[in-house]
């Protein structure tokens, strides 16, 4: 049975659970200079032997302890609770320690080799993991007053055994040697108790000028720009918790988090992109984008498709660069209107599949009457569209019948096809608002059976007919198929980013 620990409980408490860490501790204290002197040769020895052969360290009896961020804010969520039975499922054969959660986060204590390191990067739903280099009370009156900010931060970097990150940064494939570093400060809400309230700032910028020091690391002021990274945690009951990530989940956006600049949720948007199935080479337009959300999750989870923008507003085009900067995605923008006629700057038939999300007359007013707006967009977008093409389209329980009969006010071809609403699923954007998404595809007279499919579930989701818990189901399916964590710092994937720019 996995055990939950309140996010309440202090980081002192953590202790509790690794007993056998802290007598070894103890026991360490207790070494002879020369037992020392052989202990960090054997550990310079196992980081070694990771870095050139990719064998088990040679660390007797060393252990890692490891932090991993579930992927919702909400300890009771039922994707926190499939991310704890992976993690039980995973580290199975090396757990030392019973899981606990403590502030938010997994505590896992591990054997210091690489088996148990590759073990970790098998997670899927974390978010991150990270080394925890320290947990500890500062002497007392440092952190009281900023103008001791940078003796705190001595007293912190010297209390970490550096060898012993090292080693599982380079075992969880992490590229070395290191040449920039960024710091993150974040402190809880009742800490002011212990350290100054003006303290976060000068503190950061001393630990990142005590590791220059130590190793020589360049402070960096940009995150993303940074080789390693130090987060630093000042709690309530006066700990001080430092991490290095080592592990990261690069598309959890949208499980606990989100974009610089959020649209759309970005469930919904994965939802929409998964109907859509965009394959290789293919144009997928979002005509009406606004801030790109959900073109950015499409690009970000099938990125072998070409997307195309297009909004009539230029702030929220803007806004959508933000968005897809922040993800290194490419997406071509446009200034252009869909509701004239030829307002889209593109040939007739040249885009394979659209997907949108068009004015329901409530963020966003609509002109004169929606029907007719919506009839007007259609024809814009059918024009666009390839005859083989495919449309999804999102609507809201009160707006899907007008899109209907936009969808079905059209002419036959030549050979007697027309467009049909192939698929129908209502679910639940909050509690007051239910969301319609409909798919749109040109069928043949044999294959019209019914222009307007039945409500029901998708094709790629699971039986369920509910309505309520429908985002839920459809961000546990989104979860699993995320990709396995990926290091934090890998030269090959920098070298790579650097190129695509």
């Amino acid at each position: 049975m996995y055990t939950w620990r309140r996010g309440s409980r202090s980081w002192q408490l953590m202790a509790s659970p690794f007993p056998a860490h802290r007598r070894g501790a103890c026991n360490r204290r207790r070494l002879s200079s020369r037992c020392r002197f052989c202990h960090l040769v054997m550990l310079a020895a196992g980081l070694l032997v990771i870095g050139i052969a990719g064998t088990a360290l040679t660390v007797p009896d060393a252990r890692w302890r490891f932090s991993a961020i579930p992927p919702c804010s909400n300890p009771k969520s039922k994707l926190n609770t499939e991310a704890a039975e992976e993690l039980l499922e995973t580290l199975a054969d090396h757990l030392l320690e019973q899981p606990a959660l403590v502030e938010s986060r997994w505590l896992l204590e591990l054997p210091a080799t690489k088996g148990a390191a590759s073990q970790l990067c098998e997670l899927r739903l974390p978010t991150s993991v990270r080394v925890v280099a320290l947990i500890g009370t500062p002497p007392m009156g440092l952190g009281s007053n900023s103008s001791n900010a940078s003796e705190l931060a001595a007293w912190a970097t010297a209390a970490v055994d550096w060898q012993q990150v090292f080693a599982a940064w380079v075992a969880a494939n992490n590229s070395w040697p290191l040449q920039k570093c960024h710091v993150t400060l974040r402190r809880r809400k009742h800490s002011e108790g212990r350290f100054a309230e003006d303290i976060s700032l000068p503190l950061r910028r001393e630990l990142a000028l005590c590791l220059e020091k130590l190793h020589g690391w360049v402070p960096e002021v940009h995150r993303s720009a940074a080789d390693l990274e130090l987060q630093v945690i000042l709690c309530n009951d006066g700990n001080i918790v430092l991490e290095v990530p080592i592990l990261v989940q690069r598309r959890a956006l949208g499980l606990a988090g989100g974009l610089p600049r959020p649209g759309m949720k970005q469930v919904e948007a994965w939802a929409i992109a998964k109907s859509l199935e965009p394959l290789r080479g293919e144009v997928v337009l979002d005509p009406m984008c606004g801030k790109g959300t959900l073109l950015a999750e499409a690009a970000n989870w099938w990125p072998d498709a070409h997307y195309v923008g297009c909004d009539s507003d230029w702030s929220q085009l803007e806004a959508s660069q933000e968005n897809f900067a922040y993800l290194s995605v490419h997406v071509e923008t446009h200034l252009a209107n869909a509701t004239y006629p030829r307002g889209l700057p593109l040939a007739d038939a040249s885009v394979d599949k659209i997907m949108t999300a068009p004015p329901w007359d409530r963020q966003f007013a609509v002109e004169g009457d929606l029907g007719v707006f919506y009839r007007r967009i259609l024809e814009e977008f059918r024009r666009v569209l390839r005859p083989n093409g495919r449309m999804v389209l999102l609507a809201s329980r009160d707006t899907s019948g007008l899109l209907i009969d936009a969808v079905l006010h059209d002419e036959a071809d030549t050979a007697g096809a027309r467009w049909c609403v192939v698929a129908r699923r209502c679910f639940d954007i909050t509690d007051e608002t239910i969301g319609v998404l409909l798919v749109v595809e040109l069928r043949l007279p044999e294959e019209q059976s019914a222009r307007v499919a039945k409500v029901g579930p998708l094709w790629w989701e699971d039986a369920s007919k509910s309505l309520r818990g429908t985002r839920a189901a459809w961000s546990r399916l989104r979860a699993k198929s995320l990709p396995t964590l990926q290091p934090f710092f890998s030269r090959d994937l920098a070298a790579c980013c650097q190129t695509s720019k």
